[in-house]
């Protein structure tokens, strides 16, 4: 089972970025500096898979904004639907591939692990994951850290029809150990749910991973 993070930042809803704005000059403004801000954010190929709240997986470039997705609750330590409020789709340089394909992304993404016994985000630059995000203690992404994955019998069930009924707790967790990390040189579209409401969190072919809000 898995324990809230200690870090009030790794958890809690998505910040409102339309509150408190005097204007709606001011947040046009805002809405114009986003595509610079975007070119280096944390993304993942086309294919990844995301697991959606009604127990199906999709490819991360066919997610709409409204879809609701399959996100992690740390106050009741299970999978819970949340709804995905904005996308993003940069071109970048690059993507580590963890455990041989388990997982494909962008050096900056933040991924749910436990290191060293204690639960933490890491990436594998994570000064620029700071920067970049509301996450404040975010560590290098090495081998033996643990990834929080969804149980992959879930959705093979699902898919085949013998999971009649859907329900969050339907799906269990473990963690997966990084055994192996690779790097695939080369200019890449990506893919992100840049925000995801309440939970800031989502499932990328089976990992917990951050979103780019909040």
């Amino acid at each position: 089972m898995v324990t809230p993070p200690s870090d009030a930042a790794l958890s809690g809803p998505v910040g409102d970025t339309g509150a408190g704005s005097d204007s709606g000059e001011q947040d046009a403004d805002e809405d114009k500096e986003e595509p610079e801000a975007e070119e280096s954010s944390g993304c993942f190929p086309a294919g990844t898979k995301i697991a959606m709240g009604d127990g199906s997986l999709r490819n991360i470039e066919d997610v709409k904004v409204d879809d609701m997705i399959l996100a992690f609750d740390f106050d009741i330590n299970e999978p819970r639907p949340a709804r995905v409020c904005e996308l993003m789709a940069p071109v970048r340089e690059g993507v580590y591939v963890l455990n041989d394909g388990l997982l494909r992304l962008t050096d900056n993404h933040p991924v749910f692990v436990m290191k060293h016994g204690r639960e933490h985000w890491v990436s594998f630059n994570p000064e620029m994951t700071m920067k970049e995000t509301a996450l404040d203690d975010v560590a290098l992404l090495e081998q033996g850290d643990e990834l929080l994955t969804l149980n992959v019998f879930a959705f093979e069930d699902r898919a085949s029809g013998t999971l009649q009924e859907f329900a969050p707790d339907s799906f269990s967790t473990q963690f997966t150990t990084v055994k192996e990390i690779g790097y695939v040189a080369g200019e890449i579209k990506t893919y992100n749910l840049k925000s995801v409401e309440g939970l800031c969190n989502f499932f990328a072919d089976g990992v917990l991973v951050h979103n780019k809000s909040g």
